[in-house]
Parts: C-alpha cells; sequence; structure tokens
C-alpha cells in the first residue's frame, strides 16, 4: 500500500470515529414539566428549590473532550461544595432556604456536564434524603437548572402531584 493510501486510509477510519461519537450522546430538549414528573417518579427523593449557587471552594477540573489525557476512564462523579441560598417549593409561598449542598457532575463517555458559575441562579431540584447532604446532579445533558420563572409551573405541579405534559 503506498503512503498516500495509508494515509488516506487513515483519515477515513479517523472520521468515521469521530462522526461515531458525535453522533452518540443525543439529549432530548429540557422540559420542566417532563422533568417534574421524573422526579416525583423517581425512587429518589428530591426537594424542588428556587435560588442562586456559590461555589465554596475550588472547583475541581472537568474532562476534557480535546485532552487526550481527559480522565474519561474514571465513572465516578465530580463533586464540589456550594452554598444553595433561596427557597424550597411547597405549592405555595415556598420555604425559605440557604444550606450548602454538592453539585455532582457526571459524564457520559466523553461528554461531561459542567459546575455552575457563582450566581448562578434558576429552579432546580436537590436530591437527598431530609434536609442534609442534599445533591445537584450535573450531567451532560441540560436540564438539571431552569428559569426560575419556571417557579410558577412547577409550584402548580407540586399541588396537582403532577405536571400535565400536553
Amino acid at each position: 500500500m503506498s503512503g498516500a493510501n495509508l494515509l488516506r486510509g487513515v483519515l477515513t477510519g479517523l472520521l468515521v470515529c469521530v462522526s461515531t461519537q458525535a453522533a452518540a450522546l443525543s439529549c432530548i430538549e429540557p422540559n420542566v414539566e417532563r422533568q417534574f414528573n421524573q422526579w416525583v417518579d423517581s425512587e429518589k427523593t428530591y426537594y424542588i428549590g428556587v435560588g442562586t449557587l456559590t461555589p465554596t471552594d475550588t472547583l475541581p477540573k472537568i474532562p476534557n473532550a480535546i485532552d487526550l489525557n481527559g480522565g474519561f476512564g474514571t465513572k465516578e462523579p465530580i463533586t464540589a461544595p456550594f452554598l444553595f441560598s433561596g427557597k424550597l417549593l411547597n405549592g405555595d409561598a415556598g420555604v425559605p432556604f440557604e444550606h450548602a449542598i454538592t453539585v455532582s457532575v457526571s459524564c457520559i463517555g466523553p461528554w461531561c456536564g459542567g459546575f455552575p458559575k457563582t450566581g448562578t441562579s434558576g429552579l432546580m431540584a436537590l436530591r437527598g434524603v431530609g434536609l442534609q447532604n442534599l445533591t445537584l446532579d450535573m450531567n451532560a445533558c441540560p436540564g438539571s437548572i431552569f428559569p426560575a420563572a419556571t417557579e410558577t409551573t412547577i409550584s402548580a405541579c407540586i399541588r396537582a402531584g403532577r405536571c400535565s405534559t400536553e
């Protein structure tokens, strides 16, 4: 095989690998009503809050798909402490809540979520039992933090026990 043909074969193989990986992650467009129903149906306990997040320590590095030594070998989530300041929704006016939480970032293959920027605010579900050791899960697909304006919709869903997704 000539050098040119060998190079062409290698480049074609690389393009197939890259295009396969690029098409592998397909995220559903975030929808707060659908997500609320998933929280309700989960075996885990979620507290729905509207508030602002502030990291309370240096954030660890998230694996980078461009970095060939990006660290995707680990399947364990990467965590960091944050302060949640806002309120927990109860179907009425909500209950003021300011507490330390953990933000947990997970990867799906080479695609990873990310830590929220300082001052990120919105509606989010904090996973945990009781109000201690709450965790906000951030994964490769969006849908962990919704605009604060969705509070009215979710408060109605809390009162009804489910959201209508029609």
